[in-house]
């Protein structure tokens, strides 16, 4: 994101535009008052928003919320649906129906700091359309639940249900539907669209302007509690429809709605027989929301650490996926045991080795795919 040259190659490999359409973009979403901000991003050693943002967001308030028009940009610029057929996402949606079929399950509940959409998209259509195969109604609340609430703000529903739910604690670059003459980025603009559909939509259209519904951990809580309405960061106002954004005719503001998100996956976490840290980088400064969501945990459960960096570590029967300070698993057990002694884990039967540092006992798995076949039946 903080590379000029870098981009430059993407959008002439992605689209093979010309120098000057390049160049346009370029101009549109990386300079003028957005060149200062990323040169404070690259120049600061950051190496994610999230960074910046952790640092910057009481003095640069204004660079903060920039950046997340050029994140919503930088992530829009593929459309994974151009290789659907290569994503993990459509195995792991066969496992979130009930025998593979229908209906959702319930005992299960995605917590993820991804800003984007993809997983909710094909989620909530899959859930469509299999009700429409099947010839049931599709749940009152259920695309609520699938897309965070975004969809129609039910944050009772949200909060307090027990069906299925994605829950993105981050926010997303796009929401899931808008009506005509909103200028806002939503998933029909993101997915099965040409590369120049994109960039126009977000570089040259009203669109442009906008602020996408992306939160930090910190912009909604602090160590006082939830932030209030007044100084939270995603302000709105019905507009003359009486629609606020995302085409919702209700009253419930986004401060309202991300406490109920919030809530809603500090309840899972406190309820779950069985959590699951899936490609998570375990950076530090997400300790305080990781708090907030074990804060009320008493009982143990199932550990389950996924993710790629352990190939690196040898085996997930090797040693030193669990005492190696460098190993994601590692990492998951000094965070549990800093933040939620209660949970050790629970070690699958037959299990030779039990780690003598009394350290949380995990379950490793390599990948992504190696997760759905094995840990979700």
């Amino acid at each position: 994101m903080s590379s000029e040259k870098r981009v430059r190659e993407e959008l002439e490999r992605l689209g093979k535009f010309n120098t000057e359409y390049t160049d346009k973009v370029i101009a549109q979403m990386m300079g003028g008052a957005m060149k200062e901000t990323i040169d404070l991003f690259r120049h600061g050693g950051f190496a994610t928003v999230d960074e910046f943002s952790n640092l910057a967001y009481n003095r640069l308030p204004k660079e903060v919320q920039n950046l997340k028009r050029l994140l919503r940009f930088a992530l829009a610029l593929h459309d994974p649906e151009e290789n659907f057929e290569k994503s993990d996402y459509y195995v792991f949606i066969q496992k979130l129906f009930q025998k593979g079929l229908f209906p959702l399950r319930r005992d299960v509940a995605i917590l993820t700091f991804n800003y984007e959409p993809y997983l909710p998209y094909l989620l909530s259509k899959a859930y469509s359309i299999r009700c429409q195969v099947s010839g049931e109604n599709e749940a009152v609340n259920a695309a609520d639940a699938l897309t965070s609430g975004l969809t129609s703000r039910a944050v009772g529903a949200l909060e307090h249900g027990d069906d299925l739910c994605v829950l993105q604690l981050h926010g997303t670059i796009a929401w899931p539907r808008k009506v005509e003459g909103e200028h806002l980025c939503s998933y029909g603009d993101l997915f099965g669209t040409s590369i120049k559909d994109r960039i126009e939509q977000l570089c040259f259209s009203p669109c442009a302007d906008t602020l996408p519904p992306v939160l930090f951990p910190w912009e909604v809580f602090d160590q006082n509690g939830f932030v209030n309405e007044e100084t939270f960061c995603l302000k709105e106002q019905p507009d003359s429809r009486g629609l606020r954004q995302g085409a919702y005719p209700g009253n419930v503001n986004l401060h309202q709605l991300f406490l109920s998100i919030w809530k809603r996956a500090h309840r899972e976490i406190t309820n779950a027989t069985k959590i699951s840290f899936v490609g998570l980088s375990m950076h530090d400064f997400l300790n305080p929301a990781l708090r907030f969501l074990f804060a009320n945990r008493r009982e143990n459960a199932a550990i389950v650490c996924a993710t790629m960096d352990h190939i690196q570590f040898r085996s997930a029967d090797d040693v030193e996926a669990h005492i190696n300070p460098r190993s994601p698993t590692f990492k998951v057990r000094r965070l549990l045991r800093e933040v939620c002694p209660a949970v050790t884990g629970v070690p699958n039967r037959g299990d030779k080795q039990i780690w003598l540092d009394q350290g949380a006992t995990v379950r490793v798995r390599e990948t992504f795919r190696d997760f759905i076949e094995n840990e979700l039946d």
